[in-house]
């Protein structure tokens, strides 16, 4: 049976070792037809020679948890292409591994959305696997997302989640938004009939998604863009779900570089995800009263932490909450 085209589309940043531990591991899958665009992010540390060196066979053995699963091809020339964002959509390129360098950093949906306005202009008719640069795929995880999104007429369908470090113990199979603060969390039990977000750490989107829906929302740079885009496509009339038996090893904060800010730093990823929060709030709750109650708590919270330093910020977000639609 002929197996349909699937681009898959990883994102990295200041991360190359889990990016090549990532690669080897989608090298190793048994599903066969597909093309990887791997979009570094602008990284500004020497990720991307490392990546072309990977790429020409000149790299070391990759340190993994996982070497059933990882091809170790840190020795052989891969089929690719190296290219910047402008020149990738000056024709079709027939490559295995398109590596393109974004010439700057405007966040996660937007690193993707490099590789989105590519199928969309080359091959409309084909699946995009979204995986985190900081996984480990099982060798059948593609093929097991195919077939469940086709078998079930899915718009979006995610992955069973585990931990990397604890890999018995399920990280996420989706998320569930509350409706009255607007807060996301992340859903563990593998048997829950119902999801309201699609992890975006691996999601295969239909062609049809693809077409009809487009491009990731920007305006979140990172963190919700996940939930937003699951939002939108449910709002469209697409079904969403996941694949119980498609696997996916994920490391925590390597894709977004939140394991590697320092202290001060993540106080912004803080009020990052605060204002993100609000924006989709905004966009697919509508009203203030819970928006306002969630961010008394937050303020409250943030004061017996002592981060007295973040309540003006916190309460101008909540001022101005009307500019975040």
């Amino acid at each position: 049976m002929m197996q349909e085209k699937v681009y898959v589309t990883i994102v990295t940043y200041n991360s190359f070792s889990e990016t090549i531990e990532c690669l080897e591991s989608v090298f190793a899958q048994d599903y066969s037809n597909f093309q990887i665009i791997l979009i570094d992010n602008a990284s500004d540390d020497n990720s991307v020679s490392e990546i072309i060196k990977w790429c020409n066979g000149k790299s070391n053995p990759i340190n993994t948890k996982f070497p059933s699963l990882v091809l170790s091809s840190h020795d052989k020339k891969k089929d690719y292409i190296f290219l910047q964002e402008e020149e990738l959509l000056f024709k079709k390129h027939n490559n295995k591994l398109i590596f393109v360098q974004s010439k700057k950093n405007n966040g996660f949906a937007a690193g993707n959305n490099v590789g989105i306005k590519y199928i969309l202009q080359n091959d409309p008719k084909s699946f995009c696997w979204m995986l985190n640069n900081d996984t480990v795929v099982k060798r059948n995880s593609l093929l097991k997302l195919v077939q469940f999104q086709k078998k079930n007429s899915l718009g979006l369908t995610g992955s069973v989640l585990y931990h990397y470090e604890k890999k018995d113990i399920v990280q996420a199979v989706g998320g569930k938004v509350n409706k009255f603060f607007g807060t996301t969390s992340h859903i563990t039990n593998k048997y829950v009939n119902k999801i309201d977000y699609v992890i975006g750490a691996s999601c295969l989107i239909s062609p049809k998604v693809l077409n009809s829906v487009g491009l990731l929302n920007e305006d979140y740079f990172l963190y919700y863009e996940d939930v937003d885009y699951s939002y939108k496509i449910k709002n469209q009339g697409y079904k969403i779900g996941f694949s119980v038996e498609s696997i996916v090893y994920h490391k925590i904060g390597v894709s977004t570089g939140a394991n590697k800010i320092a202290k001060h730093r993540k106080d912004d990823i803080d009020l990052l995800m605060l204002k993100n929060r609000i924006k989709f709030y905004n966009r697919y709750i509508k009203g203030f009263f819970g928006l306002y109650i969630g961010f008394m708590i937050v303020i409250i919270l943030r004061f017996f932490r002592g981060k007295f330093y973040m309540l003006k910020s916190i309460i101008s977000l909540l001022i101005n909450n009307k500019h975040y639609d």
